[in-house]
Parts: structure tokens; sequence; C-alpha cells
């Protein structure tokens, strides 16, 4: 988010493209290919998996994005969910999970956020 909100007005910035650099007189493109590592708490993760998977991707919004994003959206609610599956947050009576999905909620708030300040 931090990137987003510095990256400047939404039309000026690509969403999936590669971004290239000028390095002498030579164009270089970015490895968009390659892997990372996002390390967050796992409250965290389940806060962002649950708005990914419950709220924006069958979200009447889905409706207004773009191929690549819903495509974006899809992977990385893929990619958090089998994060989730690999820590021990797999399926649990709804009641458990609803508590679960509480205290991550509430876990939420106490993570420092700059774009708030």
């Amino acid at each position: 988010m931090a990137l987003r909100n510095r990256a400047g007005p939404r039309e000026a910035r690509p969403l999936l493209a590669a971004l290239c650099f000028i390095g002498g007189n030579e164009m270089f493109e970015d490895n968009l290919s390659k892997e990372t590592t996002v390390k967050m708490p796992a409250g965290h993760l389940l806060v962002v998996w649950n708005i990914l998977s419950e709220k924006l991707s069958s979200s009447y919004l889905n409706d207004e994005f773009a191929e690549e994003e819903k495509r974006a959206i899809w992977g990385l609610e893929d990619l958090c969910e089998k994060e989730l599956i690999n820590q021990g947050f797999s399926s649990r009576p709804e009641k458990e999970w609803n508590e679960l999905m509480e205290k991550a909620t509430e876990f939420v708030k106490t993570i420092p956020v700059d774009f708030l300040d």
C-alpha cells in the first residue's frame, strides 16, 4: 500500500505492466516473474485473505476490474490461502472461525500503518 500511495495518481501508474528504467542508453525490464517473499503476521494474513476471498473477489466491484486485475486478486487469494493452510489455519467450525477472525481483526488494528498518519 505504501508503494501504491507513493506512486501517484491511478491513471499515471500501470497496474501490472512491466516497469522499465533507463540505465545509460539501454532500457532494462524488471524481472516480474521472480518469486518474492512477503512476511506478515498470521493475523494480518487472515484478514487479507478474508478481504480477498469474501469481500473483494465476490464484490460487485469485481465487474469493474480488468481481467488482469481479477487474475491478480485471485492469484493473491490463492497464495494467502495456501500459506494459511501451511500455517495450520484450515477449516474449523464456524463459531471457532468467527472467533479467530475477530481476534485477527483486532490484531490488525495494532499494526502501524504509515498512510494513516
